[in-house]
């Protein structure tokens, strides 16, 4: 009787003191029956050195230490350490401030048998000596609360078997509580090391050393750069964390900066930070030069050299490390020419593609009086390598040799030879001149750096006809681009200078000049500037964009489904609009497989945004600025731009982060576009409850197409971005898809 009244007074005042007594350690009533072993009795107490004398329940127990050996543990010792506080904090209650911290007495020598700590406190308040029952708990650590500021505090461990033997007590120094109205000063130590790759970006260790006033909790921000608006967070809690963190999906060679921040739960001190930066290593360093995630080194020992009057030969030997193992996709050659209209100003002209067990190329078309410019990468699923760059200098016409008289033709030459080329360079001098005076420039193109000065048209040589597109930010027109000697047909988008600054036209011309010539990308040819309108030039696609198109399509094929399922025409390779729309997929695959490995993001795959330059062949377009002339029904506002909430990945929805990633979850959405016909995906959903939906695992289900398609639709819409395939991987999928096929039949 006398147990079951013990038990559950002990129960009941562990609640009542826990108003105004140092407690610790959640569901302690569940040791209840350990009070009994250990003699407790519960006692009034006044607790003037917690809240100011009042009146309350104490406990406290006289343990009989038993230095005999546990047959059930086999123990005669317990080797665990001296308890210490690992880290404090402050926190209201009642108005009032009270102190807390975590005590811990860590296992020597890695010992965890089956064990119940009781952690006992008293104070230094007014030399007090009795000791006061805190708490039981299993774990060798206790978090401890309603500690008086002002006074220090002594905590006595005493270990307990299961079979209710106890052991020697463990005693800790006397802790001091730090003064709330101090700062919490800035951790110190930050270090930054232990880079590894993990699904093709980096992981690192940050380590620090606690802040002098011993917080429980720390906040880790890391971002790119110096300062920015996106970054990434983590929160360490002590005990069950440790001072470090661990940072994902960093970038190579890249500035970091981390800032740790300690945490006041009180919010009653001024909390300091601190900041460190740090840059990650290179692909090389950190994958040893593997070109399936690094871009290759640049081609070695180029050279160029004259073949006839019209045509070159470069040579190369391959990057550094490329191997049958470690093998690169081939190379990139682009060709620019000097115009004559600028010093040292090249104008582009063509780039070439050659396959990876190429050393030599031959340029053809070239002009034998100008002056060219040769730059060769490597290419490999890593992306594009670092250029060599070799001039080709003008080669001259071959003198023809003249009979004057019986002169021998070796004393004619050098007579004829320096009047023939002064008569060359004068000619095209005032050729040239003529032709710069014909130019009409706008007058302040300062602004207007040498890598794009190339691209800068003339406003005079462009005529604009008929409107073919219009938004709220500009009109595409249907143009004639006059060049030297003939006249291209062009598409110009058009911005009046209020819907853009002349800044961000410059960027977007650097972009695309960046971009090149791809057989899968609407070319850039050049841009206009004026004080009241800038223009954008690109190759003309009459027959439009790609979503009109599939908009077409739907009459024939819904009169093909009205058909009983024998008369169905099967569509052969050549003219089904099955292998069509597949092409249409595997094109577009392929161009962003280039644009991913200039490290380019679009932001903006649909089909809205592919152009089609006949029936058979499809081009990217619109590139950044570019897509904000369409109809804003399909974007949304967020900040101060407007996205196409449909076509993005969640992270790009949620917090405005890009990457070939979230370009890989768009081209998903294109393809299920693509055999709906045009039909707009999420249908029935409102934009703004799209990320809701994605959350919580919805996506679309199979549009009219097999289930190899859906799974690769799929797999684009992985929840985590680093799951999803990249674009070589896709392009793989899809030509084996193609390949495997025999014939495809029209579903709808």
């Amino acid at each position: 009787m006398r147990n079951i009244l013990l038990i559950c007074l002990a129960a009941f005042n562990i609640i009542v003191y826990s108003s105004s007594s140092p407690i610790c350690c959640q569901n302690a009533n569940h040791y209840a029956d350990f009070l009994v072993a250990l003699e407790c009795r519960v006692i009034l107490c006044k607790n003037e050195e917690i809240i100011g004398g009042e009146s309350s329940f104490c406990v406290t127990c006289s343990p009989k230490v038993l230095p005999v050996q546990d047959a059930a543990q086999g123990l005669s010792e317990l080797k665990i350490r001296t308890p210490q506080s690992i880290c404090q904090y402050v926190e209201k209650k009642n108005e009032t401030l009270l102190g807390s911290l975590v005590l811990t007495w860590p296992w020597k020598d890695n010992e965890h048998p089956s064990i119940v700590f009781m952690i006992e406190a008293r104070s230094s308040y007014l030399n007090r000596s009795e000791w006061n029952f805190v708490g039981m708990t299993n774990e060798t650590f206790a978090d401890v609360s309603n500690l008086n500021l002002k006074y220090k505090y002594q905590f006595r461990i005493t270990s307990i078997t299961s079979s209710k033997s106890l052991f020697q007590p463990k005693l800790s120094d006397w802790i001091a509580l730090e003064d709330s109205s101090k700062h919490i000063t800035a951790p110190t130590g930050v270090d930054v090391t232990k880079f590894k790759l993990r699904n093709n970006y980096l992981e690192a260790l940050v380590t620090w050393n606690a802040s002098k006033e011993k917080p429980c909790a720390y906040k880790v921000f890391w971002f790119l750069g110096k300062a920015n608006d996106y970054f990434e967070q983590l929160t360490v809690e002590l005990p069950g964390d440790s001072l470090y963190v661990v940072l994902h999906s960093l970038l190579f060679e890249t500035n970091y900066t981390v800032i740790v921040l300690p945490q006041d739960p009180s919010k009653s001190r001024n909390v300091q930070s601190v900041e460190a930066s740090f840059v990650t290593p290179s692909c090389f360093e950190a994958t040893g030069s593997n070109f399936s995630l690094c871009a290759p080194g640049p081609p070695l020992n180029v050279s160029i050299g004259w073949l006839t009057t019209s045509e070159a030969v470069l040579t190369w030997l391959r990057p550094v490390n490329v191997s049958a193992q470690n093998a690169i996709s081939g190379y990139h050659i682009v060709v620019e020419e000097d115009t004559g209209h600028y010093k040292k100003v090249l104008r582009y002209k063509t780039t070439l593609f050659v396959g990876p067990n190429s050393t030599n190329t031959t340029v053809s078309n070239l002009k034998y009086l100008s002056h060219y410019v040769f730059g060769i990468q490597a290419v490999s699923r890593g992306g594009a390598g670092v250029s060599s760059v070799v001039e080709l200098n003008s080669k001259s016409r071959s003198v023809t040799s003249l009979n004057i008289h019986s002169m021998p033709f070796h004393f004619i030459v050098p007579f004829l030879i320096v009047p023939i080329i002064t008569l060359v360079a004068l000619a095209v001098r005032i050729t040239c001149k003529r032709y710069r005076k014909k130019e009409v420039y706008p007058s302040g193109v300062a602004d207007v750096n040498d890598d794009i000065r190339p691209f800068l048209i003339a406003s005079n040589k462009v005529e604009l006809k008929e409107i073919v597109g219009q938004g709220a930010f500009g009109t595409v027109h249907r143009g004639i681009y006059f060049r030297n000697k003939s006249t291209d047909e062009v598409a110009v988008k058009v911005y009046p200078s209020e819907t853009i600054n002349r800044h961000q036209m410059l960027h977007e011309v650097n972009m695309l000049r960046v971009l090149g010539r791809h057989e899968h990308i609407v070319g850039f040819i050049g841009f206009t500037l004026s004080l009241d309108k800038m223009s954008l030039l690109f190759e003309y696609c009459k027959i439009g964009n790609l979503h009109s198109h599939l908009i077409s399509l739907k009459p024939e094929l819904m009169y093909m489904k009205s058909l009983p399922i024998t008369e169905r025409p099967l569509l052969n390779r050549e003219k089904g609009h099955g292998l069509r729309l597949a092409s249409y997929i595997h094109q577009v695959a392929k161009g962003m497989e280039y644009v991913s490995s200039l490290k380019i993001v679009h932001r903006d795959i649909a089909a809205r945004n592919i152009l089609m330059l006949d029936e058979q062949r499809v081009k990217i377009g619109d590139f950044g600025l570019s897509k904000e002339i369409y109809q804003n029904k399909y974007y949304k506002t967020l900040t101060e731009k407007r996205f196409p909430i449909k076509w993005m990945a969640p992270e790009a929805i949620e917090k405005q982060k890009f990457s070939t990633y979230s370009d890989v979850w768009s081209f998903g959405v294109f393809m299920w576009e693509v055999f709906r016909l045009g039909k707009e995906p999420y249908p029935g959903i409102d934009c703004g409850n799209i990320l809701l939906y994605l959350k919580m695992g919805y996506r679309m289900e199979k549009p009219h197409c097999s289930d190899n398609w859906y799974s690769i639709m799929k797999l684009c819409w992985s929840k985590i971005p680093h799951e999803r395939p990249n674009f070589t991987e896709l392009v793989n999928m899809i030509g084996a898809i193609i390949e495997s096929s025999t014939h495809y039949v029209v579903l709808l």
